[in-house]
């Protein structure tokens, strides 16, 4: 989907998530259910996220689909290619087992980006803005 006013790319589907571009710099990806997490589909996820925000640094709020499921390679290497765009990571569960599967994943593969997990989305939004207004503040 474009925006009519800028003639930029606001939404994007992928075979795992769907994305959205909600303000200049921050997306809202939602994994679809079931959804099989390898490698190649971590390459798709961070390819049409660096064209959605072009290539800029950005901030994520994810919303996992239930039932979804990752392999340790697939982890471990989302762990490491996120960071290169993403500033910080906000993950929004209300779902013990996933949540539990996010503490694993926050642990043992220490993503590069700051990373946070939430149980609403107004949470995570107002720490993303917290974020953003401390790097702001010491760029000046």
């Amino acid at each position: 989907m474009l925006d009519r006013n800028s003639g930029t790319k606001t939404n994007v589907s992928t075979s795992i998530c769907k994305m959205e571009l909600k303000f200049e710099d921050v997306v809202y990806i939602h994994t679809v259910e079931d959804a099989e997490i390898e490698i190649p589909q971590i390459n798709e996820l961070n390819e049409h996220l660096r064209s959605l925000v072009e290539d800029k640094p950005c901030y994520l709020i994810v919303f996992p689909g239930i039932g979804s499921s990752s392999s340790q390679e697939a982890r471990k290497y989302a762990a490491k290619q996120k960071g290169k765009n993403v500033i910080a990571e906000a993950i929004v569960i209300n779902n013990l087992a996933i949540r539990l599967l996010a503490n694993f994943y926050m642990k043992v593969n220490r993503p590069e980006q700051k990373i946070k997990l939430f149980s609403n989305e107004v949470s995570a939004l107002a720490w993303i803005n917290t974020i953003k207004e401390s790097r702001i503040t010491s760029q000046t």
